[in-house]
């Protein structure tokens, strides 16, 4: 039995469509990527599955007492409210569940580090550390590699890896770097506005939506 349905969900700005008849499951324990051009509608959708913005038609359809966490796609830092990781992990949280987490995640020694002076790649990390604290069940991440360096972006997945093997959740990710998207995923959903194609990461790559959408297999978004 699916985790999650969306059934014939669309969604409208100003009479403007930014989401057309999307439907597809996921089940549990899966990893879902959205992949497509800016501007198709994937962190619209993310968004939407999450709570976070009301669909104009169709339903989500799922558990609403799941825990979720959400890793957002930009997260500004106020550098005239000086806060250490430690204390912006322990926000919403007991001090000895971020032990556990920072471990896994390996940002211990970042502790006593103002938040203002991380690096990309470490932000993102210490995003994902606070969303997994409430062992959520649902895990989203907007772009979590968006701007990193190719090192970083690897660290970062490697660090999902961990994450997931670790943890029994369920993962729906926006992501624009599609060699990584088809090593980590097990399901992917190409879409422009609607879905072009969704599968297995070979079934996709060899669908004639994605050879369209993609260039015949272009593997970077810009």
């Amino acid at each position: 039995m699916p985790l999650i349905n969306i059934e014939n969900l669309n969604y409208n700005i100003s009479n403007k469509e930014i989401l057309s008849n999307i439907n597809f499951n996921v089940k549990e324990n899966d990893i879902v990527t959205f992949i497509g051009p800016n501007g198709a509608g994937k962190s619209t959708l993310l968004k939407i599955i999450a709570g976070i913005l009301k669909q104009t038609a169709g339903k989500v359809i799922y558990n609403k007492k799941i825990i979720k966490g959400y890793v957002p796609q930009h997260f500004y830092v106020d550098a005239m409210l000086p806060m250490s990781v430690f204390d912006f992990l322990i926000i919403d949280s007991k001090k000895q569940n971020v032990s556990e987490i920072t471990n896994l995640v390996d940002i211990k020694d970042l502790y006593k580090s103002d938040m203002a002076t991380l690096s990309g790649g470490e932000l993102k990390k210490v995003l994902l550390a606070r969303a997994l604290l409430k062992r959520p069940q649902l895990l989203f991440l907007d772009e979590p590699t968006s701007g990193l360096d190719i090192a970083s972006e690897s660290d970062f997945y490697n660090t999902l890896n961990k994450v997931k093997k670790n943890y029994d959740c369920t993962i729906l990710m926006v992501s624009h770097d599609l060699h990584m998207v088809m090593a980590s995923s097990n399901k992917v959903i190409c879409m422009n506005k609607s879905i072009c194609c969704q599968g297995s990461p070979s079934d996709v790559m060899a669908s004639n939506g994605y050879l369209k959408l993609f260039k015949h297999g272009e593997h970077k978004i810009v």
